[in-house]
């Protein structure tokens, strides 16, 4: 077996990568590895929910119920998850009367301090039901590792699993920055927006370096996904003020004389930071590199003006 050290880095990526179903997901896909048939993953039914599981492991009477952390503010974050607890420990007793085990499965690297103080009263509640109440985080994940087959580990933990997850949770990585911009964003003049091909000339023409140029081409492949984002953002003001915000803090920066590779890290140290995990980052620079396509950020080369370069 490969070094348990590779597996964890692998581990920590995986489980701080994704967030809401595909963490989900992936906590079900592990578990189904670690015990086999003995673990079953639940699906929600309509609007009937999950009755509080995401997953039961029958021979121990343990229910499982997931939070996979998105990029929203931390305050909301915590008053949330913290209503959550109560909640699913409330149903979960209900559609199980004979559970034994009750375990909030999360990806956070702490539980913030209401979210805490909620599974402290569910634990002290289950104690006086005779259920054991506690939290599943990454230690919980780390400590199957020595459980778990090469085959698994490479199924679970592999570049082709990790680049699926960093796909299927980017969507939701991306719609929490979009809240954070519309929380951030003035009322400011239209912009309009529209996703194309940028060509060399405008990279040439407003002097992007070849780093960020090689990071836009890859930040391309995301684009579409990004402007279905913003289009679909529950709040119709998105279209709108998400371009707004960015135009002005280009406007902004510019003014200030930086450079052009300065002005773009910038726009991506609001999203990110560089120690947030990959998905973020590269969440970050396809937002960025959707506005620089959509002639939001950087200006077009005017009429009749000619790259240097094909």
């Amino acid at each position: 077996m490969a070094d348990l050290g590779h597996w964890t880095v692998a581990l920590r990526n995986a489980v701080f990568l994704a967030s809401g179903n595909a963490f989900q997901d992936f906590f079900a896909r592990f578990m189904a590895c670690v015990h086999g048939d003995a673990f079953v993953p639940i699906e929600s039914y309509g609007n009937r929910g999950d009755g509080g599981l995401d997953g039961y492991h029958g021979p121990n009477g343990t229910v499982y119920q997931c939070y996979g952390a998105s990029s929203g503010p931390a305050k909301d974050r915590d008053l949330y998850v913290a209503k959550k607890i109560e909640a699913d420990f409330a149903t979960a007793r209900k559609t199980v009367p004979d559970m034994k085990s009750w375990r909030f499965v999360h990806n956070l690297n702490a539980l913030p301090t209401k979210s805490a103080l909620a599974l402290q009263a569910a634990t002290d509640a289950g104690r006086r039901k005779g259920i054991a109440v506690s939290h599943f985080g990454f230690e919980s994940f780390r400590a199957h590792l020595k459980d778990l087959s090469e085959q698994d580990l490479e199924y679970l933990l592999g570049i082709r699993a990790l680049e699926e997850m960093e796909r299927a949770s980017l969507p939701d990585v991306v719609n929490g920055m979009i809240f954070e911009v519309m929380e951030r964003a003035g009322r400011l003049s239209p912009a309009a927006m529209t996703v194309g091909t940028v060509s060399f000339g405008k990279m040439e023409f407003n002097g992007i370096p070849n780093d960020w140029q090689v990071a836009f081409l890859q930040a391309s492949f995301h684009s579409e996904t990004v402007a279905e984002c913003i289009e679909g953002f529950g709040d119709p003001r998105a279209s709108v003020e998400v371009p707004n915000f960015f135009r002005s803090q280009y406007v902004d920066l510019r003014t200030q004389g930086l450079d052009p590779g300065t002005i773009l890290q910038r726009l991506i140290d609001m999203l990110a930071r560089p120690t947030d995990p990959a998905v973020r980052l590269n969440a970050a620079r396809s937002l960025v590199g959707t506005m620089f396509e959509g002639c939001v950020i950087f200006e077009e080369p005017p009429a009749g003006w000619v790259p240097s370069r094909p």
